[in-house]
């Protein structure tokens, strides 16, 4: 057997394939477990305002301003309908040109994404002959899941997928009205917790000074200020309905 290359990445079926999943299950890791989508700058049409340019014309860099290898796999975070911008680089097959295999021109609505890179520094692109940032919008192009975010997620597979459900609304309000209770409670035992003498409205600011000066040692949070927020937050719970 030759010595060949290695995979590097795989489509949405493949993946299924490759895990034992389906590929509804695949698709229900990428909108509620983090795995990512991704494509390479270098392998699609580029344009601007429907004229086609090259990707050498185009800068790829971090947040920092460090420049990427057009070859950096470029994964897709957000991604809303829009409807084509002449200062945007639309990214796909023939972007704003006739596809012969679709027989269709690539219109509207495309798709406006926010990308990062592999560590999840958020990238941008820059025009190589001028000094400004332009968003991506994405035509025809296929998105793939890099070898390395195979691994990634496999390396991480038991927490990601224990991962906790987020509180539902019911929920939350249910924490905020218990903890405005108890702000109350707090605030007719210790005159330190509450403005002016005994019946007085809670004292948010003395409550966060009283937990912080009994956190655990070596603990720094949360502050004071942070306490006081929450807690006038969860006192408007008791005013919602």
């Amino acid at each position: 057997m030759p010595n060949l290359p290695g995979r590097r990445y795989f489509t949405t079926q493949e993946l299924a394939e490759h895990w034992g999943k389906t590929a509804e299950e695949i698709e229900h890791y990428f909108k509620e477990f983090g795995l990512r989508r991704a494509f390479r700058l270098s392998e699609q049409r580029l344009s601007i305002g429907g004229d086609e340019i090259e990707s050498f014309q185009i800068s790829l860099q971090d947040a920092t301003g460090a420049a990427f290898d057009h070859q950096h796999w470029l994964y897709v975070v957000d991604s809303i309908e829009v409807e084509q911008s002449e200062a945007a680089v639309l990214v796909g097959e023939k972007p704003g040109y006739f596809h012969p295999d679709f027989e269709t021109w690539v219109d509207d609505p495309v798709r406006r994404v926010s990308v990062e890179d592999f560590e999840q520094r958020p990238a941008k692109l820059m025009l190589t002959t001028e000094s400004r940032a332009l968003d991506i919008e994405m035509g025809l192009v296929d998105l793939y899941v890099p070898l390395e975010e195979t691994e990634r997620f496999e390396n991480h597979w038991d927490e990601t997928l224990s991962a906790p459900e987020p509180l539902s609304n019911k929920e939350r309000d249910t924490l905020s009205r218990i903890i405005a209770r108890l702000a109350l409670e707090l605030s007719k035992k210790d005159k330190r917790c509450r403005h002016g003498e005994e019946g007085g409205k809670p004292n948010y600011q003395g409550i966060g000074e009283v937990i912080v000066r009994n956190l655990p040692e070596g603990e720094s949070t949360p502050s004071v200020r942070t306490i006081r927020d929450k807690l006038k937050i969860a006192q408007q719970s008791l005013f919602s309905d």
